[in-house]
């Protein structure tokens, strides 16, 4: 079992590193500008994104990609998955005591102790899982309330063009 978490790990590892390159050369969706909101047009999303999930408003606002908010909770997953990395070398370096690992990596023990790193590594595991649900769940809540494909995406590889639309009743919230 040790092995093929080690194994999976490096995987993610390469995973990890290879979105957050993507961030920095990815078309406009994937670019790290689209997970900020450092825009006055993305901080307005951002608000009416956060009225929507706080049912102050009746309709999500429209649009491709990420919403503000999810753009947000990437940026943290993204935080969550090196904190995870380092840990997770942290501890692989302490288990088989030899360098190069130990160089690159023994410095996480005395940052934190063995059990610790063991804890915060374990815990995030549990993280992850709650945000992989809640992805799933919000993904298809927005496919079908959007009817912008976002999910169906996936599959199809076409995404609508929707344009931001507001109704009357949304003012009124």
């Amino acid at each position: 079992m040790r092995f093929i978490h080690e194994v999976t790990a490096f995987v993610f590892i390469a995973a990890v590193l290879g979105r957050i390159y993507w961030a920095f050369v990815g078309n406009r969706y994937a670019h790290w500008r689209a997970l900020l909101p450092i825009s006055k047009a993305q901080r307005r999303d951002l608000r009416q994104t956060l009225r929507f999930y706080l049912f102050l408003r009746r309709n999500p606002p429209h649009g491709n990609g990420h919403n503000p908010l999810a753009g947000l909770s990437y940026v943290g997953l993204y935080i969550g998955f090196i904190i995870t990395i380092l840990t997770g070398l942290g501890l692989f370096a302490w288990v088989i005591r030899t360098p190069p690992w130990t160089t690159l990596f023994g410095w996480t023990w005395s940052v934190i102790s063995v059990p610790a790193l063991r804890l915060v590594h374990f815990l995030l595991m549990f993280i992850f899982w709650a945000f992989a649900i809640h992805h799933v769940y919000a993904a298809g809540l927005y496919d079908v309330e959007e009817h912008n494909g976002e999910l169906s995406s996936i599959i199809t590889g076409h995404k609508a063009d929707v344009m931001e639309q507001e109704t009357p009743l949304d003012d009124a919230l």
